[in-house]
């Protein structure tokens, strides 16, 4: 058998294919082979998941051998709904290694044939929700294959959700298969960029199998009840395009009109994605809910300070700010503590819970505490309260990654490479709606019912371009910070995500942060004298200081690490930035209403439906869930659960002088 895959392989690179694709899903032959559940063999293919993995290894070289070098071989695997994940991951490093190009991760098999049919029952509802159904399986696989392309298979009906998937990180390719059946054409319509969001869909409805099939007791009765039936409507017809695009066009006015009960968030970072995420699941009572539309410059979620930073989850807070911070910090973090109960969240985002830690000048006290990837010396003592007695670090990258997810599988859409550029009010200041510049070209307008400024350290130049007349300014100060990102010299485990801080030793800042991904954050001392670059845009950090930060790195890293092949003797840099705090004078942020009289100095102090969160500084990752809680909370009207009143406006603002132009470059 695994003579005639490679065969099979070499027969369709004759005729002309330019690859092939091993199906190892769907409860085919090579899947029961991979499965627990039908695996039962006791011999050399059946019992470890090495050994149910063997007859795939095996045929994976066998067409590896049979074809060119050039000519792409990849894998169709099931996610792992019904079986062990790390099983899985075991399997899939080995059948990598073996020699595919690329992985495509579907879903079904002879367990489940998971959404073949409107009869399913186990299925958890955040994945019935979201387009892509196996999203969180495909970004396990990138955490553990980060160089490996993967390709997502299941659920994709929208542009949206294509984009949402491929620039969120989680797979370079998308596939399509019965969209492709019900709309031929859906593939060029997603990728012609003169076609609007809302012509570049597949048919939305869910339908259902026959109202028969539930009585059979059968999964597989029913199956492909979708595309027959689209498939009989289509044939049926003189017009069978105009058929179907009528269907399309009813759900598209229908999403039009949401728009205009929408809830707008400018910034896609922790603050406006954990706002989002939790207004979206405080409104899943509501029969009619609003659209949330989450409105971002950068070209992705978490483009700018929300993933150029350490990852740290504490609340501990120095100096004169901690008795105003602390509740806040508190609540955020038990927050955090809740999703990591989720074992996707901890997957997503390398959660590990008391992984901080201080090096001082001493005796060599709890070295074994530290990484491997810290070259230790005897005259460190290491300390566990640098950032109080609870802690945790995650990957910020995998923290956004599963922030954006969630959100869009509770419905959020988010827009990338868009700036809001004009707001239009009611008399009374009311906000009505929005004006949008995409990719820095194209003008939309959002009718809107609330608007909330979540745009990070551009907080204060977008309320006073929207505001002009406004009798206060949001108060802000400069705070930027360079990093570098640098390989893990040695073997990545669960115990590599960890903080490490050497400002009690050096008496500055300098910190490292391992991550999940087998890399290494740096960051050093703050920069207060940099200039703010334009939403979207970035700055080149400072060569000097990128230097010195290599140097501590050679220093204090395990660059001679034998733990595994792939060690090296100098830091090996993989990216380097400059991440700009969003920053206010008191150290505060600001989560608060905006009043009519905020707005123009002779209005009362009336609603408006708009609303400001910024000003987090270095902690807007462990205030960030919490913040969002607490504002989705002011914004449905709802008494918050802790006291907003030394966060408010007023608190966060100076009375308005002339209109500033040196908020950021232009």
């Amino acid at each position: 058998m695994v003579t005639r895959f490679g065969e099979a392989a070499q027969l369709s690179v004759e005729a002309g294919i330019a690859g092939v694709e091993i199906h190892a899903a769907h409860g085919y032959l090579l899947a029961q082979f991979l499965s627990p559940f039908s695996n039962e063999r006791t011999d050399y293919y059946g019992g470890s998941p090495l050994a149910r993995a063997k007859i795939v290894i095996d045929v994976v070289k066998a067409v590896r051998k049979a074809v060119a070098t050039e000519t792409c071989v990849g894998i169709k695997v099931n996610s792992t709904d019904h079986t062990d994940l790390g099983d899985s991951i075991i399997q899939l490093k080995a059948i990598v290694d073996a020699g595919v190009d690329f992985v495509e991760v579907s879903g079904g098999s002879i367990e489940d044939p998971m959404f073949s049919t409107g009869l399913h029952t186990t299925v958890k509802a955040s994945t019935k929700a979201r387009e892509a159904f196996f999203i969180d399986f495909a970004n396990t696989i990138r955490s553990e294959l980060p160089d490996v392309p993967i390709m997502l298979t299941g659920g994709f009906r929208t542009r949206q959700g294509m984009e949402a998937a491929v620039k969120g990180g989680s797979c370079e390719l998308v596939g399509l298969a019965r969209p492709s059946v019900i709309d031929p054409a859906l593939p060029k319509k997603v990728l012609d960029t003169s076609i609007p969001d809302h012509g570049a869909l597949a048919y939305a409805k869910r339908i259902e199998a026959w109202s028969w099939a539930k009585y059979t007791g059968i999964k597989a009765v029913g199956m492909g009840a979708e595309t027959v039936r689209l498939s009989f409507c289509v044939t049926k017809t003189d017009e069978p395009i105009m058929r179907l695009g009528a269907d399309l066009n009813s759900h598209t006015n229908a999403t039009i009109m949401e728009d205009n009960n929408a809830i707008v968030i400018v910034g896609g970072g922790c603050i406006g994605l954990c706002t989002a995420y939790q207004l979206s699941k405080s409104l899943d009572d509501q029969d009619r809910k609003p659209s949330i539309i989450v409105v971002e410059a950068g070209d992705r979620p978490f483009a700018a300070a929300s993933s150029a930073c350490t990852g740290c989850f504490h609340y501990h807070f120095p100096g004169p700010l901690s008795k105003t911070l602390t509740p806040l910090g508190q609540y955020s973090f038990d927050l955090w503590t809740q999703e990591a109960q989720n074992a996707d969240f901890r997957l997503a985002t390398g959660y590990r819970a008391n992984s901080s830690y201080g090096i001082h000048q001493g005796d060599g006290k709890d070295l074994d505490r530290l990484p491997d990837w810290i070259k230790t010396e005897t005259c460190w003592d290491v300390g566990t309260q640098v950032l109080g007695d609870n802690t945790a670090t995650v990957n910020p990258n995998g923290l956004g990654k599963w922030l954006t997810q969630q959100c869009l599988a509770r419905g959020v859409k988010i827009m990338t490479n868009s700036e809001i550029v004009g707001v239009k009010l009611s008399i009374s200041n009311e906000v009505k709606t929005i004006t949008l510049r995409i990719n820095g070209q194209q003008k939309t307008t959002i009718a809107c019912r609330q608007l909330l400024l979540a745009c990070g350290p551009w907080t204060p130049a977008v309320y006073q371009q929207l505001f002009p007349s406004s009798p206060v300014h949001l108060q802000w100060i400069t705070d930027a910070g360079d990093w570098i990102i640098c390989n893990n010299p040695c073997l990545t485990t669960p115990e590599s995500t960890a903080f490490v801080s050497f400002a009690p030793l050096i008496g500055e800042k300098f910190e490292f942060a391992g991550r999940n991904d087998g890399t290494i954050w740096t960051c050093g001392r703050r920069n207060f004298d940099a200039t703010l670059p334009s939403p979207g845009h970035s700055d080149e950090p400072d060569k000097g200081l990128i230097q010195e930060m290599t140097e501590c790195a050679r220093k204090w890293l395990s660059l001679n690490c034998t733990c595994h092949e792939g060690n090296c003797d100098d830091v090996q840099i993989l990216s380097k930035g400059r991440a700009f705090r969003p920053a206010t004078r008191s150290g505060l942020p600001v989560i608060s209403e905006v009043k009519s009289s905020d707005i123009t100095q002779k209005n009362a102090s009336l609603p408006t439906g708009i609303f400001v969160c910024w000003g987090h500084g270095s902690w807007g990752l462990t205030l960030g869930m919490g913040s969002g809680r607490v504002m989705s909370q002011l914004m449905r009207g709802e008494k918050p659960d802790i006291d907003l009143s030394p966060f408010s406006l007023e608190q966060g603002t100076i009375p308005a002088g002339p209109p500033s132009t040196e908020l950021f470059n232009s």
